[in-house]
């Protein structure tokens, strides 16, 4: 399973194809926010499942001619799409990760028969905005691998705490980020070194 965190938008499209082929390579399932993140039409090429877990309240449903560019709107490429609630009920995001953290860990555990295992995780965090702050901590809790964009707006913050640097995080996140298994990605970083990394944690990580 790979938890796709912080993505805003398609600008590191490119970028995040390295996922696909580690998802390809590992026969995992991508999760994100349901939201344009540019790996879509590489998912459904390769055939790699994309689930997107969001709030009813927030999201747009796409029409015939859209191209996923509005404010919630759902993209196009995803195989599944959960929403939570209903529209009027003021659901925020952080209001179903919860409900996203129960759908990663009953698809990594499956039916639990005789034999069974849970599938190995990695929490991607791409960081372009601060939205994503409870659900990396919550992930970080869980004492998931999160792999951390360096050159991102949360990711410098991150970089910074971890290298001993002044940086803006609450003190909660801070010591949560101190007990987890947290690593950053460099901002040289390439699709090909995402691609080798992400494989490298999905196989090495419980």
């Amino acid at each position: 399973m790979i938890l796709l965190s912080g993505a805003d938008g398609d600008s590191r499209s490119k970028l995040l194809i390295g996922l696909v082929r580690a998802a390809y390579n590992t026969d995992a399932v991508i999760v994100d926010n349901g939201m344009k993140n540019g790996i879509e039409q590489a998912c459904h090429k390769k055939k790699v499942k994309l689930v997107g877990i969001c709030p009813e309240d927030i999201i747009v449903y796409p029409t015939k001619n859209s191209n996923g560019d509005k404010l919630g709107e759902l993209t196009p490429g995803h195989s599944h799409i959960f929403s939570l609630g209903k529209k009027g009920d003021k659901r925020s995001w952080n209001s179903v990760l919860s409900f996203k953290m129960e759908i990663i860990d009953r698809l990594r555990k499956g039916r639990s028969g005789p034999g069974s295992f849970a599938c190995r995780v990695l929490c991607v965090c791409v960081g372009d905005n601060m939205n994503c702050l409870g659900e990396v901590e919550m992930i970080m809790k869980s004492k998931w691998p999160v792999l951390v964009f360096e050159n991102s707006l949360f990711g410098r913050e991150i970089s910074n705490h971890m290298k001993g640097q002044p940086c803006n995080l609450p003190e909660r996140t801070k010591q949560v980020i101190n007990t987890g298994k947290v690593f950053l990605f460099p901002e040289s970083g390439t699709a090909e070194h995402l691609a080798s990394a992400a494989h490298l944690h999905l196989t090495i990580s419980l």
